[in-house]
């Protein structure tokens, strides 16, 4: 049986209190991206009443922004005023892995020769960060993930294609606490190092194989997690 955040948990994810009137897509965007870089888990809840008390006196632009992960699938809509992040079953999982593979990695090849001094900079600040002598925390580590992989999908100038990304990304967001966690080596380190030199040289040829890497290096453990029966619907 699953529980909804409280809302010390609710506040440990950083939201900010918002002002009384309240753009619906400015709460719609925070909570987005807390489910795409993985700061909420799969199989986690959130109740409407709690992050409304967090964020601000009204209700409205939280009740709209789940509403509409729920249309984006990245939410499931419960009783009394819950949204659940849905527990994706292998066979699902293993059809987005392949969707990925696809989008992601030729949005890659796509982006490399793209890349502008100051995009190069920012992974690199990123990956030092990362991967630094300093650990970081579990949260900070998925939200440089997930900036380091969109810098360059959005560097490739295809709006579609981020737009299809970000919608994968949305369901397997919070499977991404799976292998990026506080005990374990965090996965990637080299995949990463390989896409940071390719972007260099602006290499797309080599960018490509890399980024395969990286999704693929994830995909055992997370399968290993997923219960079998979850295949059954």
């Amino acid at each position: 049986m699953t529980r909804a955040l409280d809302q010390d948990e609710v506040r440990s994810l950083d939201l900010q209190p918002t002002e009384r009137v309240t753009s619906n897509d400015t709460v719609y965007a925070d909570l987005r991206e807390l489910v795409i870089s993985g700061r909420i888990a799969s199989g986690q809840s959130l109740s409407t009443r709690t992050l409304a008390a967090t964020l601000g006196p009204s209700a409205m632009p939280v009740r709209s922004a789940l509403q509409r992960l729920a249309d984006d699938g990245a939410l499931k809509g419960r009783k009394n005023r819950t949204y659940r992040i849905p527990a994706l079953s292998p066979r699902e999982f293993v059809e987005i892995l392949r969707l990925r593979l696809v989008l992601e990695v030729a949005a890659a090849r796509q982006a490399t020769p793209l890349l502008t001094a100051q995009a190069v900079d920012r992974l690199e600040r990123i990956q030092a960060r990362m991967y630094g002598p300093v650990p970081l925390d579990l949260n900070a580590f998925l939200f440089l993930n997930r900036e380091f992989h969109f810098i360059l999908y959005a560097a490739a100038d295809n709006f579609r294609q981020l737009r299809f990304t970000e919608s994968l990304w949305l369901q397997i967001g919070p499977l991404l606490r799976l292998v990026s966690n506080e005990t374990q080596d965090r996965t990637g380190q080299d995949a990463h190092g390989d896409m940071l030199a390719a972007a260099r040289s602006r290499d797309g040829d080599a960018m490509a194989p890399a980024m395969s890497r990286d999704i693929e290096e994830a995909t055992v453990d997370i399968l290993a997690w997923l219960h079998p029966q979850n295949d059954e619907k």
